[in-house]
């Protein structure tokens, strides 16, 4: 079993195909749980090998019948012997490929500063990266520096409590990279996974995780403590009642409006108050079970053996799913999923 992985050109419009073992993940873009990017690796023959449109810096998709398209970017390292081993990187490497001209300062809600970074990376060169679906937030002021345009979108993107993909999307014969920056990615599946009889799934790996914090106050950047902006303390009244009081002051770069400073502590405490189960497991596919795999979407996940805090046992609830990967050689996806406690 093999994959049909398309080539793209500069102008992203198909320049051949090959068919290659293609092991892929997807990560959810703005969760500060799930470590953004990824990268992996096909091996290929002489013939495949020696395509002059295999070149460094291009855009490769891969269709599966069941699972969401998925997109990469090849680059270095590349090992020139046989088997050629080719690295592809997740297509939001695209993002760390380019840094700003100039340091700036910009206004909107977070997806139009998202969208003002699009345009200044395609400034340099057209990258068919899109502005695409986008939920309204609060108004921010955030200073662009000379860091990768990545770097400070993953950065913008977890401060504001938002969530982002990258959709590969076919147009016409041109391939478009809609980047969404949405507060929910995926749906509510209502889908069953579960271990025990006639599973469709094995869990490998079962904890609690996540520092908790409820009771914060928001710090400003500015360097002197008389000009220093800070918020009241900002509380969740639901996790001090369950996991005593824990406080914390936290300071966030760059922020120079009291409503954007406002905003990222509310986003931060609501994010850090309470802890979360972390499921690590392989999907099998059987019935549906691959058509309700996506980054963002929710399943209800059973696990029979489990030991919680305060005497539970087992767990059967709502989790999110935050990091999918597919393994082509076995045909199962294997998946970190998460709920807060």
């Amino acid at each position: 079993m093999s994959s049909r992985v398309v080539v793209y050109g500069l102008d992203n419009r198909s320049q051949g195909e090959l068919r290659a073992i293609c092991n892929r993940g997807w990560r959810l873009i703005g969760d500060p749980g799930v470590e953004s990017g990824g990268e992996t690796s096909i091996f290929l023959d002489d013939e495949s090998a020696s395509q002059s449109w295999l070149q460094l810096g291009r855009v490769v998709t891969i269709d599966h019948p069941k699972l969401p398209p998925w997109a990469g970017v090849i680059d270095t390292p590349w090992e020139a012997q046989l088997p050629v081993k080719v690295t592809l990187y997740n297509i939001e490497y695209l993002f760390s490929l380019r840094t700003p001209d100039v340091v700036a300062t910009l206004n909107g809600m977070t997806g139009d500063i998202v969208a003002e970074m699009i345009t200044q990376m395609n400034s340099q060169e057209e990258t068919f990266l899109r502005i695409g679906l986008v939920d309204d937030d609060v108004l921010r002021q955030e200073t662009l520096d000379n860091r990768p345009f990545w770097e400070q979108i993953v950065a913008l993107v977890e401060r504001a409590g938002m969530r982002m993909q990258i959709r590969p999307v076919r147009e016409e014969s041109r391939l478009y990279l809609y980047v969404d920056v949405l507060e929910r990615i995926g749906r509510d599946t209502g889908y069953l996974f579960h271990d025990g009889d006639n599973a469709n799934m094995t869990i490998l790996g079962a904890s609690i995780e996540g520092e908790i914090w409820n009771r914060v106050i928001g710090f400003g950047d500015e360097s002197t403590k008389k000009g220093r902006k800070q918020t009241p303390p900002q509380f969740e009244p639901d996790s001090i009642r369950d996991f005593r009081m824990r406080s914390r002051n936290v300071q966030f770069q760059g922020i120079r409006e009291e409503s954007t400073l406002d905003a990222y502590t509310r986003a931060f405490v609501h994010a850090a108050s309470r802890p979360v189960l972390k499921l690590k497991v392989t999907i099998n596919d059987v019935d549906d079970a691959f058509g309700n795999v996506a980054i963002g979407n929710t399943a209800i996940f059973h696990a029979h053996t489990l030991y919680l805090p305060a005497g539970r046992i087992g767990w059967k609830g709502e989790m999110e799913m935050k990091a999918v990967a597919y393994d082509e050689k076995t045909n199962t996806v294997g998946m970190i999923v998460e709920a807060e406690l």
